[in-house]
């Protein structure tokens, strides 16, 4: 299945809602156009009719038993008088006691309404209550009409309903062409919508694909970075994120392949100092072999040490979710086993390993083989370069534990204290270095930290901080 770009996805969307919202605003306007609209006529009709009463007023009266001719003639003249200054468009109609039109009194206009006073008249013969005022709408011709009908109460029998009435034609056209122009004009902001979608979208679109044109390329190994800024916060966060994970894997690639020499050279030597010896043993160079059957015994245990640390490496870079998942553990059984060890093997060397008092039941979030791995890797580097003593020490800070070794050695120099945990980095000595990478890594599998420095007072101090598992009382030994 062909899949939609985001540019597609957003314009598309931005289509369907503007088709959707504008016809539904039209319906919407239409019909509240129309209501107005309609009661605006209708409060123009009472208005009118507001208008005649006072005539009514001026020429009959509640006590009188008819109406005379010439007050109705007056009346009607009035009225006619009345019509021709009415702004609006709404008509007068006047039907007698025996619903005949008395007004317009013409002939010629009394011809053109007398379609519409015939439906009128039908109409109010057909209500079976009294009504003093009634509002209808009517259809005549096809034409519609909206009818306001009042029932004069003067007494007589030549005036009965006084009708004001206009066309709802002309309503209609305003309402035609004001939805028209709101349809005209919300199709413009509709166009001008999707245009600016399409801006916003491009704005968004470009960086993505720039970004994932940079995605291709470090996947195939070249490691480039962007350089041009987003304006888009979240995508020059992203921009920077995928610039450090380049320039990271660049540096990954580049210690590795340092790594993969340095393992090559330091697995070489000892492999041809055996074969050279090997092969001299075979072809009698060698009066006394013994000496270099040593030398190769001496190679080969270099050899697999150097094997099994790069095996050890290995397996705690690439361990699992479950294996390096964290568990309190006791600090002190856990190192008592390691300190004996490391105390024999000081007294050989003639140092001293002085372990100085702390928590005996001090817990701390980790892994015991991977702690295990640190403390060995610290306690035999210390070894290869203290004078005298080496020191052991665990504290408390800030619900931190930070077991520290120090050794008064020469210490670190300062070209390669920054490089001290690199893999394979030959130091001052010269030596193979992949047991403080062992340390460091497994560290950080613990979530921890393993830092160098030096003391002071000379020496080397290797500082391992882990989370504290649970506040104890101390108890010092």
């Amino acid at each position: 299945m062909k899949k939609k770009s985001i540019l597609t996805h957003i314009l598309l969307h931005a289509v369907l809602s503007l088709l959707l919202v504008i016809p539904l605003t039209c319906v919407i306007f239409r019909t509240l156009a129309r209501d107005f609209a309609y009661k605006e006529a209708e409060q123009n009709l009472t208005l009118l009719q507001k208008n005649v009463l006072p005539l009514m007023h001026t020429y009959f009266s509640s006590e009188q038993e008819h109406q005379s001719p010439e007050s109705v003639r007056l009346f009607l003249l009035q009225l006619s008088e009345l019509t021709k200054k009415t702004e609006n468009k709404a008509e007068i109609l006047v039907l007698s006691q025996d619903m005949n039109v008395i007004f317009p009194h013409t002939e010629t206009a009394a011809a053109s309404v007398d379609p519409l006073a015939a439906l009128i008249v039908d109409y109010i013969e057909e209500q079976t209550t009294e009504f003093s005022t009634m509002t209808a709408r009517l259809t005549n011709s096809g034409s519609q009409y909206l009818i306001q009908i009042y029932r004069i109460p003067y007494r007589g029998k030549q005036l009965k309903y006084l009708i004001t009435y206009c066309s709802t034609e002309s309503i209609d056209q305003w309402v035609n062409t004001a939805v028209s122009l709101v349809l005209a004009v919300s199709s413009f902001i509709g166009l001008l919508m999707i245009f600016i979608f399409y801006l916003c979208a491009r704005g968004i679109t470009q960086p993505l694909a720039q970004l994932a044109k940079t995605s291709a390329w470090i996947g195939e190994g070249h490691f480039q970075t962007l350089d041009s800024p987003f304006s888009i916060k979240e995508l020059e966060l992203l921009r920077l994120s995928m610039n450090q994970m380049s320039e990271q894997l660049r540096q990954n690639e580049l210690q590795q392949q340092h790594f993969f020499q340095n393992v090559s050279h330091d697995l070489r030597t000892p492999l041809m100092s055996i074969s050279g010896y090997a092969q001299g043993i075979e072809q009698g160079v060698f009066k006394d072999p013994i000496p270099a059957a040593s030398t190769i015994l001496e190679e080969s245990s270099r050899l697999s040490e150097l094997v099994n640390q790069l095996l050890i490496l290995s397996r705690i870079e690439n361990i699992s979710q479950t294996q390096k998942k964290k568990e309190p553990l006791a600090l002190a059984p856990c190192l008592q086993s390691y300190i004996d060890r490391y105390q024999c093997l000081a007294r050989r060397h003639d140092l001293t390993l002085t372990v100085l008092p702390f928590p005996q039941n001090l817990l701390v979030f980790g892994n015991k083989e991977l702690l295990l791995q640190v403390v060995d890797n610290l306690l035999s580097n210390a070894l290869r370069y203290a004078r005298r003593e080496i020191i052991l020490r665990i504290d408390l800070k800030n619900e931190n534990v930070l077991l520290q070794v120090l050794d008064d050695g020469d210490g670190i120099s300062g070209q390669d204290l920054p490089h001290l945990f690199d893999r394979c980095y030959k130091g001052k000595g010269g030596n193979f270095g992949i047991g403080l990478t062992i340390a460091k890594t497994a560290s950080e599998r613990m979530q921890g930290s393993l830092t160098a420095d030096n003391r002071p007072e000379g020496g080397a101090i290797f500082t391992l901080t882990l989370k504290q598992a649970q506040c104890s009382s101390p108890q010092k030994t």
